[in-house]
């Protein structure tokens, strides 16, 4: 008799996905910036970015929602997981100030493994093997795909750690965070990254064109959307299953700039493609042949009630 597909398996299949829609927004994300040019400070950038995303926050749910949209009984945590999401861009633009963009990235695509480790020893996630290996085959086939060189180990190394560490630990606090209101945590982290940026915004600000600021608004629309379905994946599945589907980003990435015309896809970039295909073939697997946590917690209190 085939068993049918439990609500945790149902949930975790969804949270797959969640992460595959975040990955297409975020490498839709990333290849929005370089139209921008040099003509804007990088802060400016993020800083309309947030503010685009706070500010739609605020015009569509404040109004519905009222003082229940901010509130939280985890303050602590949702300023550090904005705080994080500050240190990143920080931490990837003082590593291009002395790297490649490719070696850059080559250190950042460790993140899964990390979010993976972190969340094995703080929220006492059961890993496995099977993912640890879909992880190792995501991050072979990413490297393949951003191609780092001999400056992966340098300058530079230092803050493209911080950025994979600040990303790794983002994933581990939205999974805490996964009961709360994933519009709370949206707003909190929007307000969090604005509020110190503010401060630096005049010393930096250049009144943007008609297109510099839809190009900004864009991102910011976009962003919102990542950081959206990352809420909702880390809601229904865990860290460990989230974090090597990922590794769909630069997939996704080299897809688009591709269809741009911008590069031409080699075999190192098919091959990569090809592991992470991989690795969703083995987490979607994996999910009846692996016990996890991956029902939200608040089905997991319906069920010890009923």
């Amino acid at each position: 008799m085939i068993a049918q597909p439990s609500r945790p398996a149902q949930a975790v299949r969804s949270g797959i996905l969640y992460a595959a829609v975040a990955s297409l927004l975020w490498a839709a994300v990333e290849s929005i910036g370089p139209l921008l040019g040099t003509s804007h400070h990088p802060l400016q950038v993020v800083w309309t970015r947030y503010a685009t995303h706070l500010a739609l926050l605020i015009v569509v749910f404040a109004p519905l929602r009222g003082a229940a949209l901010v509130h939280t009984p985890r303050l602590r945590l949702q300023v550090a997981r904005g705080l994080l999401m500050l240190l990143m861009p920080l931490c990837f633009l003082a590593a291009l100030s002395v790297g490649r963009p490719a070696d850059v990235l080559g250190v950042f695509w460790i993140m899964p493994l990390l979010a993976m480790a972190l969340a094995a020893w703080l929220l006492r996630e059961r890993v496995g093997r099977l993912r640890w290996l879909a992880a190792l085959g995501g991050l072979a086939g990413a490297l393949l795909i951003v191609r780092p060189g001999t400056g992966i180990i340098g300058l530079a190394t230092l803050p493209a750690l911080g950025m994979a560490l600040s990303m790794s630990l983002y994933l581990v606090l939205t999974r805490l965070l996964r009961n709360e209101s994933t519009l709370t945590n949206l707003v909190f982290t929007a307000a969090v990254v604005l509020a110190p940026l503010s401060l630096v915004l005049p010393d930096v600000w250049r009144t943007p064109s008609v297109r510099s600021l839809a190009l900004m608004a864009t991102i910011g629309l976009l962003g919102l959307g990542v950081l959206y379905a990352l809420d909702r994946a880390l809601e229904l599945a865990p860290t460990s299953v989230v974090a090597p589907a990922l590794y769909a980003q630069p997939v996704f990435a080299v897809v688009l700039a591709t269809a741009a015309g911008e590069l031409h896809l080699g075999r190192a970039a098919e091959l990569g493609s090809v592991l992470v295909v991989a690795v969703y073939a083995v987490l979607f697997m994996g999910i009846r042949w692996h016990r996890t946590d991956s029902a939200p917690r608040s089905a997991r209190q319906v069920r010890a009630r009923s």
